[in-house]
């Protein structure tokens, strides 16, 4: 994903890191990423690869609540992830 340098990964109450897992990356070559909180860097979540439906999905973790606005960082995450993918397999075509 040749995108990856240029994602933006800082918003207002959250962030995402990109974690190196050896085991996912047997089964794709795409990123994992958790969702940690700005203020105390609490672990929120995890953002990767589901290869049932073929996209990014988020996977909270339990008793996590969600603001408006953190849903929408998460989208707009999503949306650059998408745009990197999709870059990605314009390049190899």
């Amino acid at each position: 994903m040749g995108n990856r340098a240029k994602l933006k990964t800082r918003y207002k109450y959250i962030h995402f890191e990109q974690r190196d897992d050896t085991f996912l990356a047997a089964f794709h070559d795409l990123p994992v990423y958790l969702v940690v909180t700005n203020k105390e860097n609490k672990y929120l979540g995890t953002i990767q690869w589901f290869e049932p439906w073929k996209e990014f999905c988020f996977f909270p973790c339990t008793a996590t609540l969600w603001s408006k606005e953190c849903l929408s960082d998460i989208i707009d995450f999503f949306e650059q992830l998408e745009k990197g993918v999709k870059d990605d397999r314009g390049k190899k075509s």
